[in-house]
């Protein structure tokens, strides 16, 4: 989708008292990485739209531009924020033809952005986190591109991370006093400096853990690269031709202009900067 129809997107937002009962089809569901028996999120479809249901905050509703949603009892506003932006909105999105990356990304003046995409706990947003250290971030756990001529570039989200304490203690000097970004989970949100508008996307990392000692970084090409990336794309509608169709297109315009890497590697806060400066090497070659 261009550019000025994103600009004018307009989705409404709106709180119902009960909720939706209408008769719908299972669709997919995601477990929990930690307990793979535990649901997080299931979505369903329906004559009224599609619903997604997150465990414990609520079903949201998605049609036609407007987002309906209940909320279990005893949900913070910041439980609803983190839901919406991270995992609804991205999804919905993805219906209406904008998909997006399940990825962090940072920006460096000398670099551009560099992303992060894989699967939860592959290290996202700490290497973000790194990387932003002296620059700015572009996103948490869900960032959006666009086409601008021959390149690429990420759209901002919102000046925050979400870390794990241990990796807050190393980034944030007022560790001590954050907040769980969520309940469910105990990360801690890490307010740092945002870019202030789109910027071009350098390269684009897809982690995954493994547990040699030695860091293994490759360059992905052609089909490789586009099967990785496809991977981790917020999806709502599977099977939804207008919404593949521009998926297939932005994940062919990215693999095209952006350099796609895959790091494999044992996480260790120890030896980050080390990971990071051979990233950063490897941006720049």
């Amino acid at each position: 989708m261009p550019a000025d129809a994103r600009d004018a997107l307009d989705v409404t937002l709106v709180r119902l008292a009960s909720r939706p009962d209408a008769p719908r089809e299972p669709v997919f569901t995601i477990t929990r990485r930690d307990s793979p028996d535990v649901v997080f999120l299931s979505v369903s479809r329906g004559a009224d739209g599609y619903a997604i249901a997150l465990t414990d905050v609520g079903t949201f509703l998605i049609a036609a531009g407007v987002i309906s949603y209940t909320l279990e009892e005893g949900v913070s506003p910041l439980t609803l924020e983190q839901a919406l932006v991270d995992q609804i909105v991205p999804r919905a999105l993805h219906l209406f033809g904008l998909p997006s990356l399940h990825a962090s990304a940072a920006w460096r003046e000398d670099l551009g952005a560099i992303a992060f995409t894989g699967d939860s706990g592959a290290g996202k947003s700490t290497l973000c986190a790194a990387v932003a250290a002296r620059g700015r971030i572009v996103s948490d756990d869900s960032l959006s591109l666009q086409v601008d001529g021959d390149a690429i570039v990420a759209l901002p989200g919102y000046p925050s991370l979400r870390l794990w304490p241990d990796a807050a203690m190393q980034f944030a000097v007022d560790a001590p006093s954050l907040v769980r970004a969520t309940p469910r989970v105990p990360k801690l949100r890490m307010t740092a400096p945002l870019v202030s508008g789109p910027v071009p996307l350098r390269t684009v990392i897809v982690l995954e853990r493994h547990d040699e000692r030695a860091p293994r970084l490759e360059r992905l090409h052609g089909r490789e690269a586009f099967l990785a990336l496809q991977k981790q794309v917020h999806r709502l509608a599977p099977d939804d031709p207008t919404a593949l169709a521009a998926e297939f297109k932005l994940l062919s315009d990215v693999i095209s202009r952006v350099a796609v890497r895959r790091l494999r590697y044992r996480p260790d806060l120890g030896e980050l900067e080390s990971l990071v400066e051979r990233i950063i090497t490897a941006a720049t070659t």
